[in-house]
Order: structure tokens, then C-alpha cells, then sequence
């Protein structure tokens, strides 16, 4: 893989001459593209990309005036050596001694480029810390708390109290499930006591 010291690429001669070629049509494009490029490529590199990211790269060209598929080499290279950069941990100084190695003697780029991976990097990171969870168990998306209201017993319906619902939702092998449940006023107690002392 790439290291610090001499300029070098960790791809073949053949997909390292497509990186090369794809990134320098940056370049090409007008100056304003150039200087917003960091902002067009934080849609465009997660795992999956959406309706959300085509509507994003859609008001992009309409505010440069330049048409989507002469945005396609230069997002996709960048998003190539940006996901396996940050899958190898690699820092900002790796990542700009290969792109010198791809593009030798384009400065710019090499400036453009390296100014969006570091803008980037922390998000890729947290997006493959998250995705190397599933490995490990269940991963919790998101949670929803509601007040819902209960008989005190049986036989006295309508005398009512209110208990929290703590709604769970969570990734298991990939599939999105649910688990709600009641909490009880101690157990509410020692939840809020843990998350206090978790964020202080």
C-alpha cells in the first residue's frame, strides 16, 4: 500500500493511468467547479448513494452550468481513492503522495484534492466504523420515546399511570427490526443517570 517517502500508487499500471486520467478532467472544468468540488464529493461517497445525491449533483450543474457527465471521471476517482484510503487508514500526507504519483506536477489538483480528503475523512471513518459493527452483534439506528398510559392493576381500569415506551430500532445482518419497551420509573432513573454520565 502507499506510504510515506517517494511518491507511489498501490494500483496497476493500467487502473493507475485511469485514476490519473479521470482525476485531471477536474482541471478541465470551470474554476468555480474546481473550488466547490469538496461539496459535490461529500454526496457522493458513501456506500450507497441515493435519489438525495442525484438531486445534490442535479442544482450542482444547474449552479455551474456544466452538464452531470462531465462530472462522472473526476467524482469517481476521487470516491475510489478516497473509500480505499480511508479503509486503510491512510492520513492526508498518503493520500497526496499518490495522487503526486498519479498526477505528477499538478499542483492544484493535488491541493484540491487533498483539501476534500480531509474534509472527508473523519465521516468515511465513522461510516466503516459503523458498518464493521454488524460484524460484532446487533447495531442500534435510532430509538423513539413516547408516554403511554396503564391500568395500576387489573381491577382497577381506570385508575391509570403513565409509563415511558422506549422503542428500539436496530440492524441485525442487515435487516432493520424493532423492539419497544416499557420502562419502569428506576429503570428510566439509571438510564437517564448512564447517558449524563456519557456525554459530560
Amino acid at each position: 500500500m502507499t506510504t510515506l517517502g517517494p511518491p507511489r500508487t498501490s494500483h496497476s499500471s493500467a487502473r493507475a493511468a485511469e485514476l490519473s486520467a479521470d482525476l485531471l478532467t477536474l482541471l478541465r472544468l470551470p474554476a468555480s467547479v474546481q473550488r466547490d468540488f469538496g461539496e459535490l464529493l461529500a454526496h457522493n461517497l458513501a456506500a450507497e448513494v441515493g435519489e438525495a445525491a442525484d438531486a445534490h449533483v442535479g442544482d450542482f450543474c444547474r449552479t455551474h452550468g456544466v452538464d452531470a457527465l462531465t462530472l462522472v471521471p473526476a467524482v469517481r476517482a476521487a470516491r475510489t481513492l478516497f473509500r480505499e484510503a480511508a479503509a486503510a487508514d491512510r492520513g492526508v500526507a498518503e493520500v497526496v503522495a499518490e495522487i503526486e504519483a498519479l498526477c505528477p506536477g499538478e499542483g492544484s489538483l493535488v491541493q484540491i484534492l487533498a483539501a476534500c480528503y480531509g474534509r472527508a475523512l473523519p465521516g468515511l471513518r465513522v461510516e466503516l466504523v459503523l458498518g464493521a459493527l454488524g460484524e460484532f452483534g446487533l447495531v442500534l439506528e435510532t430509538i423513539g420515546l413516547r408516554l403511554d398510559c396503564v391500568p395500576v392493576s387489573r381491577h382497577t381500569p381506570e385508575a391509570m399511570v403513565p409509563i415511558p415506551l422506549l422503542t428500539l430500532h436496530y440492524r441485525e445482518v442487515g435487516e432493520l427490526k424493532r423492539l419497544t419497551v416499557q420502562l419502569p420509573p428506576q429503570v428510566l432513573a439509571t438510564l437517564r443517570y448512564a447517558l449524563d454520565a456519557l456525554v459530560k
